[in-house]
């Protein structure tokens, strides 16, 4: 499976996440999207868009980025850790942790020295 697929995989994870239960007790859930929820669904909708534009274009920004927003993803799923913690916390946090890790894995190649030397011989 390519990188790409598996960083739009794990923000499709982390968006159900985030509209799943984040908290129950007592038999009453509590939507994601009733809390910081909002705040990770946005963060994997602004990353799936980048993702989707092939933007930032140099793998440096590309991991910054990515790193950036599936910390912010981890830290906000990580707050909401405790005793009445429901599964979409879960989903979130390991669906960020998934996308970072993917992320600063393969990330996006430059241009090798080769291909510019070729380039150069054949003008």
């Amino acid at each position: 499976m390519k990188s790409k697929t598996q960083r739009f995989l794990a923000l499709g994870l982390v968006a159900i996440g985030s509209v799943l239960p984040w908290a129950s007790a007592f038999g009453v859930s509590i939507s994601g999207i009733r809390g910081d929820g909002v705040i990770t669904l946005l963060l994997a909708g602004v990353a799936g868009t980048l993702l989707f534009l092939g933007r930032p274009r140099r793998a440096a920004f590309d991991k910054g980025i990515s790193l950036l927003i599936g910390g912010l993803i981890i830290f906000t799923a990580a707050y909401h850790l405790g005793e009445f913690v429901a599964s979409g916390v879960y989903v979130t946090l390991f669906a960020g942790v998934a996308y970072t890790i993917v992320s600063l894995r393969t990330g996006k190649t430059l241009p090798t020295d080769g291909g510019v030397e070729g380039a150069q011989k054949s003008g």
